[in-house]
């Protein structure tokens, strides 16, 4: 308890001038991204738990405040910059650590708090609207392309948000596929022009396997009612059913006119690296 007390005392004694905020922000996100990914794990496990904490409480602390600081920002409708371009330089030095390492526990930790997930999320994704680094975006597409490929990866853990809230991801990030098309102009084989193009088709492929299992809800729902239908014979059964049924069309057909939207994009993509791959050989 007198961790949280420091911690919130820290954050909400007024006025707190800015650059102790960033200060104290740029320490907890370094000690969170420098950190062995088990230990972090565990540190947030610990935390979502009410566990008791370890001896060693600055893991612990950099967490709460790091929370602390994204749903205040949610809240104000805030900049989320000093939280997300730290964690895209992160995983551009790891690149190759295994499902992502720091930067995706973290993320899959914040996309569990319903409040925080679609502002973080939009944030994230309008990145690309708003930087012009091309370092930066890099880092960012392949950030995006850990977050799409976690759902259909073996690795377990506690830390669910991601696969909770996949389809609404899915959603959100679909509408960087624009801008996907035009970073670096698809200027193959460079780094960035790669990476984009590696991110628009695990974005496009993701919409294309949510879209069949969807396909078989919506089958199994259409088979469900039939059956209801035929067992209770209640017009309020087959109503209710039909609703279920009806949501998920609805959901296709969104997903169906996102990828129909950027067909053209996807089209430019195929003829460029079959391009590439003729002036290669």
């Amino acid at each position: 308890m007198e961790e949280e007390a420091s911690v919130e005392f820290v954050w909400k004694s007024e006025p707190q001038p800015e650059s102790i905020v960033s200060v104290t922000l740029s320490r907890a996100i370094t000690s969170l991204l420098s950190v062995r990914p088990n230990k972090l794990h565990d540190s947030i496990s610990r935390l979502s738990s009410h566990s008791p904490s370890p001896t060693t409480t600055s893991l612990h602390d950099s967490l709460l405040f790091f929370h602390s600081y994204i749903t205040d920002a949610a809240n104000h409708n805030r900049s989320f910059d000093q939280l997300l371009v730290p964690i895209i330089h992160s995983l551009l030095k790891c690149k190759n650590s295994k499902h992502g390492g720091q930067p995706i526990i973290l993320l899959n930790w914040l996309f569990q708090d319903e409040l925080i997930f679609v502002p973080v999320v939009e944030a994230l994704a309008s990145i690309i609207t708003r930087k012009n680094d091309r370092y930066l975006l890099f880092g960012w597409c392949l950030l995006l392309r850990s977050i799409v490929d976690y759902d259909s990866s073996v690795h377990q853990s506690m830390l669910s948000g991601i696969r909770e809230r996949y389809s609404d991801l899915l959603k959100i990030l679909s509408t960087c596929l624009h801008d996907l098309a035009g970073i670096d102009g698809f200027e193959l084989p460079s780094r960035l022009g790669v990476s984009a193009a590696d991110c628009f088709l695990a974005i496009s492929g993701a919409l294309t396997k949510a879209d069949k299992l969807q396909d078989k809800k919506l089958k199994f729902n259409t088979e469900a009612k039939d059956q209801a239908i035929t067992l209770v014979q209640s017009p309020m059964v087959g109503k209710k059913v039909k609703s279920v049924s009806k949501s998920l069309l609805m959901s296709k057909f969104e997903r169906d006119y996102t990828l129909w939207h950027h067909l053209d994009d996807l089209i430019c993509l195929v003829q460029r690296l079959l391009s590439t791959d003729l002036h290669t050989e």
